[in-house]
């Protein structure tokens, strides 16, 4: 499998050892229009935090144990004033190395049709 950003491959192996590079849990808050780049900042100083990254209307946390993670995420955001719409915890997935290597989800990349290698995007191949 390979993940081909602005023509250029930026990963490649098999799905397992691409998740392997990305271990722990993904923590998506959903934040609406509250200022993802706040929240991100608020975020991010956080110990338990390895990484932070913003995407339209959400951040996902990368933590290497999501359950105990979102206690601590739910009170910096209440220190912020900030109300999460929806929070998900979920083992890394190809969704979140597709995000790794080229900055946008794999999901929202294909509702935008931003697939095709010829729009000069962010796209997979099997």
């Amino acid at each position: 499998m390979g993940i081909i950003n602005q023509g250029h491959i930026v990963a490649s192996g098999t799905p397992a050892d691409l998740k392997r590079g990305i271990s722990g849990d993904s923590v998506t808050v959903s934040v609406g229009e509250q200022g993802g780049e706040r929240v991100k900042e608020a975020l991010e100083r956080l110990p338990c935090v390895r990484e932070v990254r913003e995407t339209p209307g959400a951040v996902r946390v990368y933590v290497d144990n999501g359950a105990e993670a979102v206690p601590v995420l739910v009170r910096a955001l209440d220190e912020q004033g900030v109300r999460a719409a929806s929070i998900a915890v979920e083992s890394a997935g190809l969704d979140d190395v597709f995000l790794k290597h080229t900055g946008s989800s794999l999901r929202m990349s294909r509702a935008a049709g931003e697939e095709r290698p010829e729009t000069g995007a962010s796209s997979y191949a099997a």
